[in-house]
């Protein structure tokens, strides 16, 4: 939908140009106005193609990959045993869920695409029909060989200089007086024309052999075809039926041209449209049609109109001046109108698809949001986005935020993101009183035999989750405490009258033992010891991801405060 909304931008503009030099080319020939409408026509049915050699009006900006840094605010370990409760029980992933917003937004794209469709489907099917009928009409009339037409037909093509044969038929049906084709011309006569006198029948083939000297049958066969694909756009009726009056007019002006006399064409003009008026809609020229004859009658009696025919170097020249405008509106539409789509996968640190991610892009300028999930093979797809700066973000349970920017111009990205495990948070309090110190608890047991056979037991009922090819992951189990050591408040620190929170952080190995425990924060050096000769000493089993143990990071907060 995008790209048809981006082509009928292009036409209308383009159209727009040769319909505002109208007024402008009121003292040029119809020849010359129908010429620059036949080259916008030709210009706007063409703006698709000219997207593979127009250059757009984009800046030259290389796109790096965005820059993801994870976040530490994650569930705490409790809180990540209920997570994987909730997880088993789950339903499956949903695929691509979209925003409110543009889930609407796409329904009412596919509403306007169908609509398109169903009104481009009947316009070229009239078309069709309408060239199904001369068809028919040619194959039921019967050619003349002979006889006055004939003759007139040789001269006036001799002096039109045509280089092509044209048919001439006689048909049965008493209203008909058509010229199509281009290869093979055919002028379908109606049944009582070899009845008509000489005069009336010269000035016909003057007129019917003009638009074959001009090609106006495939000019307006073309606009008529580009007519129906655009049928929502106002301006290209409009042109095609000034395409039309400027024919009829251009060929008005060759009969003029030839020395006849302006009243006595305009006299007989009348006549035929009042004896042949065509109700049946065909898509060819013909002297007896009606629509603008008020129009051509006042121009032909009006001397000081201009009924020169244009000449190469004039057609060149149109042409020139529309390509000059058709050129620079094809890629400033491109530049401007086209939508992006973002696409990618999401994997955990194993390579193992995550499901059901939550991600976000949100517009920095408009701050609209599209949210959208990974389908079950961690695929995710954002469609319809404009061009602009984007937030990218994506979470899951268990796993920590990512954060990125994304700078759209109207291609398609393809981002492949990783989520990295989150981190554990334990608070602690400590409570001492003076008067009754705490003596600190002996060594703990060893505990990595039970965390390891507890590794080896889930490896050992692990089997590889498969969708489409793809690896499934995202199966985190979270590590439990298997010996807790609470610290003890210092006597040094009670009689200093320290108090308040250290803040420490250490990595649970794959065998559930403490390792680096560092520092971040401490009110006193001793409060810092005795938190870390506890932690220290605490033992959990391994952290499992999709079956495999792997090491994850633990931030402990102990506060210590003295009873009042």
């Amino acid at each position: 939908m995008a790209v048809m909304l981006e082509s009928g931008l292009e036409v209308a503009l383009i159209v727009l140009f040769a319909l505002a030099l109208m007024p402008l080319l009121r003292q040029q020939s119809a020849a010359v106005r129908h010429w620059v409408l036949a080259a916008a026509l030709v210009c706007a049915a063409l703006a698709p193609a000219l997207h593979a050699i127009v250059p757009t009006w984009r800046l030259p900006i290389a796109l790096p990959p965005p820059t993801l840094a994870a976040d530490v605010s994650v569930p705490s370990s409790s809180d990540a045993v209920a997570v994987r409760e909730d997880r088993r029980h789950a339903r499956p992933a949903r695929g691509v869920v979209l925003g409110i917003g543009q889930e609407t937004l796409l329904r009412v794209a596919a509403t306007l695409w169908t609509i398109w469709i169903l009104g481009a489907v009947f316009g070229v099917a009239v078309l069709l029909v309408g060239l199904a009928q001369l068809a028919r009409l040619g194959r039921a009339a019967r050619p003349l060989t002979r006889g006055p037409w004939v003759e007139h037909a040789h001269e006036i093509g001799r002096a039109y200089r045509l280089n092509r044969p044209v048919t001439l038929l006689q048909s049965d049906h008493p209203m008909l007086l058509v010229t199509w084709g281009v290869l093979r011309p055919r002028i379908l006569l109606p049944a009582g024309a070899a009845e008509w006198e000489q005069e009336r029948a010269r000035l016909v083939l003057s007129h019917e052999l003009a638009h074959v000297r001009r090609r106006d049958w495939l000019v307006q066969l073309a606009a008529e075809l580009l007519r129906a694909l655009y049928w929502f756009n106002p301006l290209l009726w409009i042109a095609c039926r000034r395409l039309r009056a400027e024919g009829e007019q251009a060929c008005d002006d060759a009969v003029l041209a030839s020395g006849v006399e302006g009243s006595r064409y305009a006299t007989q003009l009348v006549q035929i449209a009042r004896e042949l008026h065509q109700r049946t809609w065909l898509p060819a020229p013909s002297i007896a049609r009606t629509s603008n004859l008020e129009r051509r009658i006042k121009a032909m009696l009006d001397t000081r109109v201009n009924r020169r025919p244009i000449s190469r170097q004039g057609c060149a020249a149109a042409l020139l001046a529309v390509l000059a405008v058709a050129v620079p509106v094809t890629g400033l539409a491109v530049a401007q109108a086209v939508f992006a789509t973002v696409t990618g996968s999401i994997v955990d640190v194993t390579d193992g698809a995550v499901p059901d991610v939550t991600l976000v892009l949100t517009n920095v300028a408009t701050k609209a949001r599209n949210e959208v999930r990974s389908d079950r093979t961690g695929r995710y797809e954002f469609v319809g986005l404009p061009a602009g700066e984007y937030l990218l973000e994506a979470s899951a349970p268990g796993f920590a935020a990512l954060h990125g920017r994304l700078t759209l111009d109207g291609q398609s990205v393809n981002r492949n993101l990783k989520l990295q495990v989150g981190s554990l948070r334990e608070t602690i309090s400590v409570r001492a009183n003076p008067a009754r110190p705490e003596t600190q608890v002996s060594a703990p047991p060893d505990f990595r035999a039970l965390s390891e056979a507890r590794r080896q037991r889930a490896a050992q009922r692990c089997n590889t989750r498969m969708e489409a090819g793809t690896p499934i992951g995202g199966d985190i189990r979270p590590p439990r405490k298997l010996y807790d050591v609470r610290p003890v408040y210092p006597a040094s620190a009670l009689s200093a009258g320290a108090e308040g929170s250290v803040v420490l952080e250490g990595v649970i190995g794959t065998d559930g033992t403490i390792d680096d425990v560092k520092v971040v924060s401490t009110p006193h050096p001793d409060l810092a010891a005795a938190a870390v000769d506890a932690v220290r000493q605490w033992q959990f089993d391994a952290t499992l991801l999709n079956c495999v143990a792997i090491p994850v990071k633990l931030g402990i907060t102990v506060d210590f405060a003295r009873e009042r």
